[in-house]
């Protein structure tokens, strides 16, 4: 994961402005998941096309001319959209810097959050191992507020409390 500000918004009001939605995914009523649902499907469909953008502008074609240009915009564009769903936005966890930092920290804790109550919403619509793994290893250290460490502490009991799912092994970095 490497910091990919595309969206030139980084702070915790344009990680909200992008995603305030998704927390409809851990919503009890099922009709709020349902509509969240909708929303990242949406979302993840304009990131994919986007993606595929970019990949075209480096396939050789010799009746399109691709500047540096044209794939520079195509690929901010890319980022744009991949800032407004899950997983991708997750992917901008800078390399440098301390993830209890982090403006999109609280839509990480989100990520995990709906992948432990709702397990097979997450696996259908953004299964992430590696997201997950990367997250929660980030996370596994000692510095956090009381709110973030509530937040694992109930993570950590959601997963000891379910059947094994895939990198749940993680959190025992977490309670360690």
């Amino acid at each position: 994961m490497t910091d990919t500000a595309g969206s030139g918004v980084d702070d915790a009001d344009g990680w909200t402005e992008r995603l305030a939605w998704a927390y409809g995914l851990i919503a009890p009523d099922s009709a709020e998941r349902a509509s969240a649902l909708a929303r990242l499907v949406r979302a993840r469909e304009e990131a994919e096309s986007a993606r595929l953008r970019v990949n075209e502008t480096w396939l050789p074609s010799p009746r399109l001319r691709v500047t540096a240009r044209d794939r520079a915009a195509a690929q901010k564009a890319y980022s744009e959209a991949a800032s407004r769903c899950m997983p991708e936005a997750l992917w901008s966890v800078p390399a440098s810097g301390e993830i209890n930092t982090w403006a999109g920290l609280p839509f990480a804790m989100l990520f995990l959050e709906w992948e432990a109550r709702y397990p097979q919403e997450w696996t259908r619509h953004a299964k992430a191992w590696g997201t997950k793994q990367s997250l929660i290893r980030r996370l596994a250290i000692a510095n956090h507020d009381g709110h973030v460490r509530t937040k694992l502490v109930d993570l950590v009991d959601l997963a000891v409390q379910r059947p094994y799912r895939c990198k749940d092994r993680e959190y025992v970095r977490v309670a360690g």
